[in-house]
């Protein structure tokens, strides 16, 4: 996973809009989109504890600090704050749910400190 992470964040640099190297049709919807596959994978690897959630928020940095996804960035924060006030007044008993909170917290702020950076 670390391997591919890597990669697509080297994507994500190309300097022109990410748009012109999607292979979807135009009539696609939106959430089909390049930049919205990776959002999805990279939020489901923010739950997971080691290097793979590092990656995770340096890719989704990499990606969201592009200008032209700047309503990406918007979206991704709003999802950010809904988990964080979520995992905060959540009473779970489970042990594998309040780890993975504890885990998508470390990495949501992982990636909005280095979106800030």
């Amino acid at each position: 996973h670390c391997t591919l992470l890597l990669w697509l964040s080297l994507l994500v640099l190309i300097p022109f809009n990410l748009a012109t190297i999607d292979s979807g049709s135009a009539q696609q919807q939106q959430q089909q989109s390049i930049v919205y596959k990776i959002l999805g994978t990279c939020k489901e690897f923010l739950e997971n504890s080691g290097l793979v959630r590092e990656m995770s928020a340096y890719l989704l940095s990499q990606l969201l600090t592009r200008p032209d996804n700047a309503h990406v960035l918007k979206e991704f924060l709003e999802w950010s704050q809904e988990n964080l006030s979520r995992s905060k007044e959540g009473t779970e008993d489970d042990v594998r749910k309040i780890a993975s909170s504890v885990f998508l917290t470390l990495g949501i702020s992982t990636t909005i400190a280095a979106i800030f950076k």
